[in-house]
């Protein structure tokens, strides 16, 4: 960041800033050659460029598991993330994770936050989460706990991302986890930003013309054993990458039962 120039900026922006790599999109109470023309006034004479393809090489998911522990010494809370490489906004599993992230750790009625939170008391809020883009991003489970309940958090962190890998979800969590997608895309699509960040989507994406028409269907279609296959591909344990930030002299050891402990300091 510091050996960066305005004319780093100023390249970059005359790169990739132009009329065709963009996109504009509007939702409101307009007419449609009104708005044109506005357009037209407003970017009309902006030149066309050559348009670069960003590309970057194939990313594969960790050869190995690997246990992180970024110390902090005197630190009163560790934070626990797990995880590893998830998926591409494309992937035919976007469906399949999205309804696994759902009934791990994807709100209050989720596994995660019965467990860890209404059950063990060990925090105020734990989650999953994936995202991606036209590359891989992360699949994570994480949450901030009391140093003294590291060790049964990290327990109980592990035990979740085993069942939801080993056991098919019973029949009525897997009805109630798609009733609940279902139902709050639908009331997503009364704010017009929904309504333009899923045109977004479908536009840089390329995806099928009728993709949000049919999410809700898309979204029935899966099945237990899409989400027991999704949860055991991308939180495998044998590639499974724990990171820990707190205080390395009270956690080190109970991170050690999971594997050789990386150590670094909360400064690098």
């Amino acid at each position: 960041l510091r050996d960066l120039t305005r004319a780093d900026l100023a390249s970059y922006h005359k790169t990739h800033y132009m009329p065709n790599n963009g996109i504009v999109l509007a939702y409101g109470d307009f007419k449609l050659g009104d708005l044109v023309q506005k357009l037209e006034r407003a970017f009309g004479n902006w030149p066309k460029g050559d348009a670069r393809t960003i590309s970057l090489p194939a990313l594969t998911p960790p050869a190995k598991s690997r246990v992180l522990l970024v110390d902090r010494p005197g630190s009163v809370q560790t934070s626990l993330w797990l995880g590893g490489l998830g998926i591409e906004r494309r992937s035919d599993d976007y469906f399949a994770v999205l309804v696994m992230n759902h009934i791990l750790g994807g709100g209050p009625a989720s596994r995660l936050f019965i467990n860890l939170r209404e059950d063990k008391g060990y925090t105020y809020g734990v989650y999953s989460f994936f995202n991606g883009s036209r590359f891989p991003g992360v699949m994570l489970a994480s949450t901030d706990v009391r140093t003294q309940v590291t060790e049964g958090a990290l327990q109980e962190l592990m035990a979740e991302l085993r069942r939801i890998g080993s056991e098919p979800v019973p029949a009525d969590e897997l009805k109630n986890a798609k009733r609940a997608l279902v139902g709050g895309f639908a009331l997503s699509l009364d704010s017009p930003q929904t309504l333009i960040s899923n045109l977004a989507t479908q536009k840089i994406y390329n995806l099928p013309a009728d993709y949000w028409d049919t999410y809700p269907q898309r979204v029935e279609s899966i099945s237990a054993a899409d989400v027991q296959r999704v949860a055991k591909k991308y939180y495998d344990a044998s590639r499974l990458q724990i990171i820990a930030v707190g205080d390395g002299a009270s956690v080190k050891g109970v991170l050690e039962k999971y594997g050789t402990v990386e150590t670094q300091g909360a400064s690098n």
